[in-house]
């Protein structure tokens, strides 16, 4: 996303001239933020100051933050996968270097996030399973649906949200779907701006 962007000629420090990973995240963050808000779209009233506060706008977009610890089952699957990327890396890292292994250290942490979302990412046998995580997600969404809120799930993982869509399906929940392969995205996008009942937004840039 970010390499495709058209940066004014100003743009580059002089003294600098590449961001660091930490700077480029950043900026990343920011053009997501606002893509993500001008989905919603959503027109709310300014605070009014009360005894000398300062007038604010409130929030737009709205972050649900939850914690989860993963179940015994989860625990016992995601420790046995931890266990074999640490025998198997281990003695890579000893003969090659951190430097040559980044690729299979890369994959591991990869992994290792799939098993702490759901297993199904891993293992198909196991798409019609839930998860902790999965679970605290759906009640999230319930709570925004129940209000009358629209609501953006955003996940690097298009399984993830495959498993979200069917379980949206299952509960006569509209909603839509936006990944990299989706072509009509204006129409999708619209919908979910304009139709009061679409109230949920499965969104990757995958």
């Amino acid at each position: 996303l970010i390499h495709k962007l058209q940066w004014p000629q100003n743009f580059w420090p002089q003294k600098r001239k590449s961001l660091s990973r930490a700077r480029l995240s950043k900026i990343h963050w920011w053009i997501f933020f606002r893509f993500c808000r001008s989905l919603l779209q959503v027109s709310l009233p300014t605070l009014k100051p009360r005894n000398g506060w300062k007038k604010q706008t409130p929030k737009r977009l709205a972050d649900f933050r939850g914690h989860s610890r993963l179940s015994k089952s989860e625990r016992a699957r995601y420790d046995e996968l931890k266990n074999f990327y640490w025998n198997q890396l281990s003695g890579k890292i000893e003969e090659k270097g951190l430097a040559k292994s980044k690729i299979e250290v890369l994959e591991a942490l990869l992994r290792l996030r799939q098993a702490a979302c759901h297993q199904g990412l891993l293992d198909k046998n196991f798409t019609d399973e839930t998860s902790t995580k999965f679970e605290l997600v759906g009640e999230q969404l319930e709570n925004v649906i129940k209000d009358g809120h629209k609501a953006l799930v955003f996940s690097q993982f298009t399984t993830l949200l495959g498993l979200f869509a069917r379980k949206l399906e299952k509960a006569g929940i509209d909603f839509e779907y936006l990944d990299g392969k989706t072509f009509d995205r204006e129409d999708r996008v619209n919908n979910f701006q304009t139709n009061k009942k679409c109230q949920v937004f499965l969104l990757s840039l995958k």
